[in-house]
């Protein structure tokens, strides 16, 4: 009766003590940030035909500019965001970055006269943390 017992014993002790519970912890170091223009925010360059906005983004430093990925996203109504670079009503909307600087260029596909940028818009922008394996 006891070889009987211990054996069940043993094999409920083998099950409970062998396994190990493995966490993992996943970080989300993405950064976005939001901002809200209006139509008088745009400025018209005659050299490019086009008209642009700069935003100061002091979270774009030299680390953020040299190795981490940049996305830009804008929406008219905050429901749907269209990612850039985007053509749309044959306009072409661009962005280009530096230290502390974004900005986003709206100019017509294939010449033309440049459409003047007519309604509230908010731009998303995110930072998209990543490192060097060169």
């Amino acid at each position: 009766m006891k070889a009987f017992l211990s054996i069940p014993i043993l094999l409920l002790t083998l099950l409970f003590t062998s396994c190990t519970k493995t966490t993992n912890e996943y970080v989300q170091p993405n950064q976005t940030i939001l901002i809200d223009i209006t139509p008088s925010s745009w400025t018209f360059s005659q050299s490019t035909n086009s008209y642009f906005i700069t935003f100061d983004v002091p979270e774009i430093d030299a680390a953020v500019r040299d190795i981490d990925g940049i996305l830009v996203a804008i929406s008219g109504d905050r429901t749907l965001y269209e990612a850039l670079p985007n053509v749309y009503s044959n306009v072409s909307l661009t962005y280009t970055y530096s230290q502390g600087k974004l900005t986003i260029e709206s100019q017509p596909v294939g010449g033309g006269q440049p459409a003047f940028p007519n309604a509230n818009l908010r731009v998303k922008i995110v930072i998209v943390q990543s490192s060097n394996v060169s």
